[in-house]
């Protein structure tokens, strides 16, 4: 019976051992799920940047614009703490790829007559 004798809800201490366990993981669930970090936003990259780092990188890319041998990026990486050149390379190509969305959307609302 789910009543106590006196017709009210049966206290907590009667309920099985089980029914505890599965309200304890129902209120947990909650818990764990408010402690995940946020989403990241449309467009974000799984590996996050410093602006330290960003800027680094920047000017590690203009310094050595010229420069066009094959360890271009080992040089670019030695210039941004805590990156590899795998993840300089990375972060460009991600760079580059915004630039030529954005220039191919100011082209298209220039098209449109600025709307």
């Amino acid at each position: 019976s789910t009543q106590s004798t006196w017709g009210g809800p049966r206290p907590l201490t009667r309920c099985s051992k089980k029914s505890q366990e599965v309200k304890a993981a129902v209120i947990a669930k909650p818990v764990a799920e408010a402690q995940k970090p946020a989403a990241k936003p449309a467009g974000a990259k799984a590996d996050d940047w410093a602006k330290e780092q960003q800027a680094a990188l920047v000017a590690a890319l203009k310094e050595l614009k010229e420069y066009n041998k094959p360890d271009k990026f080992d040089k670019v990486a030695a210039q941004v703490q805590g990156k590899t050149k795998a993840q300089c390379q990375e972060r460009y190509q991600f760079m580059e790829e915004r630039f030529r969305n954005k220039q191919k959307a100011d082209a298209q609302k220039a098209a449109r007559g600025g709307v």
